[in-house]
């Protein structure tokens, strides 16, 4: 019975995702965007373990100088000693930087989908494009479309501070200026 709730809970959590995008796109695209999308964001959270260990050791690397099939065995080994996959990302995005640069988001995408290890983009065609094959970016399209709200489905929020909190920092600034001030004139 718990199995079947937390199921439903699953179902629910996705149709009102899907629902969300009924501006941009009809009901029969949804699954253009939610599979993708889902995949990558748990790509996102599986490799956000290493993803620092990964990138130093490619600067690294990359400043001895190498490069091509030796840099990504390299960093397939860093990548699977914690996991038995070799799954890693070299771009310095993660779905988070993705959001807190919305005007570039469609280039960043495509600098963050491109900087998966080939393993990953090889899951990501064995196991998303059969479902859906035009899932992936066209790079023609990327300068003109819909634009996508990423931030209404991953965006935490967070309080406002106390307004006391504020106003002190404002009577400590206040006197901060009014003693440079002093100090001017």
């Amino acid at each position: 019975m718990q199995q079947a709730t937390n199921h439903n809970q699953i179902i629910s959590f996705i149709w009102n995702i899907a629902n969300k995008l009924r501006g941009p796109y009809r009901p029969p695209q949804y699954r253009r965007v939610m599979l993708p999308m889902v995949v990558l964001r748990r790509f996102d959270l599986v490799l956000a373990e290493n993803k620092d260990k990964v990138l130093n050791e490619k600067k690294r690397l990359e400043a001895k100088g190498i490069s091509g099939p030796a840099l990504e065995k390299a960093l397939s080994r860093i990548a699977a000693s914690d996991h038995n996959q070799e799954l890693f990302n070299t771009s310095g995005f993660t779905f988070e930087k993705l959001l807190g640069d919305a005007p570039n988001i469609a280039g960043n995408l495509i600098a963050y989908i491109r900087g998966f290890s080939q393993r990953a983009r090889d899951i990501f065609d064995k196991e998303v494009l059969p479902h859906v094959p035009d899932a992936w970016i066209d790079h023609n399209k990327t300068k003109i479309g819909y634009e996508i709200p990423l931030t209404r489905h991953f965006y935490v929020y967070k309080p406002p501070r106390p307004l006391e909190t504020i106003a002190q920092e404002i009577k400590e600034l206040e006197k901060e200026i009014t003693s440079m001030l002093s100090e001017v004139l």
